[in-house]
């Protein structure tokens, strides 16, 4: 495979359209390529004017679509664990039905598709897989699944699992309560092990590209500058924002042009010179608005090439670093990109071997390598869009095995 690109934006910006149209040039051009969707509104298959499935369906050369279905996927992948929690509720007391309800958390059929990334790039099916993710807010707290499951599995799970192995005879002879099997614990370790590779793909500049899509509105704008910021957080490179739906970009005049027009077009310029501003240094790319509505495989890829124009799609058009480290004399530092953020807005704490960065309302857990988990946290500064952080020293035996709490000291 290669490359993986994710479009995402504030909900009726466009991003389904532009995620369909990407795919339809690219595969237009000769490359074999997947456009799959994590959006719960199922639009993708309206995009293309065609009934998507749960398996990829070929739409047109080189061209297959795929809508992710809950009931197939919830089957394969969490029945298993579904199963054991619906006995666990109807053991404690829910009516059935509802102990069924129950044992499907919300997102799911999101979190699948990511695991689904992995598969697809270990059995190279496909040279480019396009993703249509949700919108914003949806996203981000999908894309932050993995740093948290990270934490649970090394901290709590390796606890639970030994434990499930003593307590479970003797539970099951004097309760009738129902105890995790060793095949849902396995299910449960086998999905979490296909998540953390889908973040190692969607952390890797070199495979994956997020781009974001929004229309040129103060309103979006601001949710889309948050959102660069939280992605940055989480380590998920970002090469480009596209500006959709532009009247201003629509190439000659256009018949009947009034004043509310032209209000809409100052409007506009507006806003995308703000936006240039915001995301100085990164691709900008423009759609024009367009009077006909792209629906079908030619309509979008004539959309593809009006925004890409003579750019690659799958080119990877710049970006930076969004963490790293490295050291000066007995200091070591570790730095990472938080653009279009405030001081006051960011936390760093720190507790045992691991490092809380805390932006607005989300915190990314930094499970710290040796290198730096045996120093001691110095100090942290913001400036210049980056943020760094100061390890120096070798940390004391009590430091390195107390995970109780986070002291005066440790937290600047």
């Amino acid at each position: 495979m290669r490359r993986i690109l994710v479009y995402t934006g504030k909900g009726g910006t466009g991003k389904t359209t532009i995620a369909a149209a990407t795919a339809a040039l690219v595969a237009r051009r000769g490359i074999r390529t997947l456009a799959i969707s994590t959006d719960p509104a199922h639009s993708l298959g309206d995009a293309y004017d065609c009934k998507l499935e749960d398996n990829p369906i070929e739409i047109a050369p080189n061209l297959f679509g795929r809508q992710v279905e809950g009931t197939a996927r919830l089957e394969k992948d969490w029945g298993v664990i579904r199963n054991q929690v619906a006995a666990l509720l109807d053991w404690a007391g829910a009516d059935s039905l509802d102990a069924e309800e129950l044992a499907i958390l919300p997102g799911l059929e999101e979190l699948f598709t990511l695991a689904d990334l992995v598969d697809y790039y270990r059995k190279n099916e496909y040279d480019a897989v396009i993703v249509d993710a949700a919108p914003t807010a949806e996203t981000l707290r999908l894309l932050a699944i993995p740093e948290i499951l990270r934490w649970w599995m090394s901290t709590v799970w390796p606890v639970g699992r030994g434990l499930a192995k003593v307590v479970r005879p003797v539970v099951t002879r004097v309760s009738s309560m129902p105890f995790a099997s060793d095949e849902a614990l396995d299910a449960a370790e086998d999905l979490y092990e296909r998540i953390l590779a889908a973040h190692g793909l969607l952390s890797d500049p070199s495979i994956t590209s997020v781009r974001l899509v929004f229309n040129a509105e103060k309103v979006v704008l601001a949710e889309t500058r948050r959102t660069y910021t939280y992605l940055c957080l989480f380590g998920y490179p970002v090469d480009a924002i596209i500006a959709n739906k532009l009247v201003s970009s629509v190439d000659g005049a256009i018949s009947g042009e009034s004043q509310l027009l032209e209000s809409l077009r100052q409007r506009e310029m507006r806003w995308i010179e703000q936006a240039k501003r915001d995301f100085e240094g990164m691709t900008m790319l423009e759609c024009p608005y367009c009077p006909e509505e792209p629906v079908g495989v030619e309509k979008l890829v004539r959309l593809g090439e009006n925004v890409y124009r003579d750019l690659d799609p799958l080119a990877t058009y710049g970006g930076v670093d969004t963490m790293e480290m490295f050291a000066d004399g007995n200091t070591a530092f570790l730095r990472i990109f938080l653009p279009l953020t405030k001081k006051k807005d960011i936390d760093v704490y720190r507790k045992g071997s691991e490092l809380y960065v805390r932006v607005g309302e989300y915190t990314r857990n930094i499970h710290l390598p040796h290198s730096l988990a045996r120093r001691k946290l110095e100090s942290a500064r913001y400036r210049d869009s980056r943020l760094v952080i100061a390890f120096s020293g070798n940390r004391t035996r009590a430091e390195a095995f107390s995970d109780e709490g986070t002291s005066q000291e440790d937290r600047r």
